[in-house]
């Protein structure tokens, strides 16, 4: 028996017997007694999900720009209609899509108040290059709420930011942010690769459209008329 083969029949026994002594004992932790770290908190108090008319569904996240309170997604969820719900921790309200990016896949929904949820400001990220951390939260498939953390990987050509972390149909328009709590972008799609003939998703590289200086102030210009 080798040194390795030894080291681990002694990892897989302590497991093992540590499982079988937990007995009654052990419990689940539920959400609320999970300590998140700064940023992961921040984006989970602020991530909303948007559902359509159809139940199809996406995320976004809860922005604030000079006071005014709204939600910012991807373009390609709210592209069947105008009005939407807007959901939160049980809460519920209507959204109706105000602006839309003619160059990104970025739209901006104007809410009813009743959310509360902790909005996240809205200002330019510069200096982004890879292996800068980020995160974001979203409701992928039929999961309620999941946070996930990744790096920039680096960018491509068609001038998306490249996400390692992880992403599933759901949490398009979730906004990415980073460590000091300001959005980077949102969440707009998982790459699609062929492999020996047959489409493979890569759920581990997420594109994420940013969120640039042009579409802040165009908004606020939005915003500010609005309010």
């Amino acid at each position: 028996m080798n040194r390795l083969t030894a080291v681990l029949i002694v990892a897989f026994s302590l497991f093992f017997s540590a499982g079988a002594t937990a007995g009654s004992d052990t419990q689940l932790i539920t959400t609320n007694e999970i300590s998140f770290t700064h940023p992961v908190r921040a984006s989970r108090n602020a991530a909303v999900k948007i559902i359509s008319a159809d139940g199809g569904h996406g995320s976004g996240i809860y922005v604030i720009y000079k006071k005014h309170r709204a939600v910012l997604t991807a373009d390609h969820v709210v592209d069947s209609g105008s009005i939407y719900r807007v959901t939160a921790n049980g809460n519920e309200v209507f959204g109706v899509v105000v602006w839309r990016a003619a160059d990104a896949d970025l739209a901006l929904l104007a809410i009813e108040d009743g959310l509360q949820q902790e909005p996240i400001k809205l200002a330019h990220v510069t200096n982004l290059e890879a292996g800068t951390r980020i995160s974001y939260s979203g409701f992928p498939s039929s999961y309620e709420l999941l946070s996930v953390n990744g790096t920039i990987s680096g960018f491509d050509s068609r001038g998306y930011i490249l996400m390692q972390g992880f992403g599933w149909f759901g949490a398009s328009g979730a906004g990415v942010i980073n460590q000091a709590n300001k959005i980077v972008g949102v969440v707009t799609a998982l790459p699609v690769e062929s492999f020996h003939g047959h489409p493979q998703v890569l759920e581990s590289l997420i594109l994420v459209t940013p969120l640039q200086l042009q579409h802040i102030n165009q908004i606020g210009a939005v915003l500010s008329v609005l309010k």
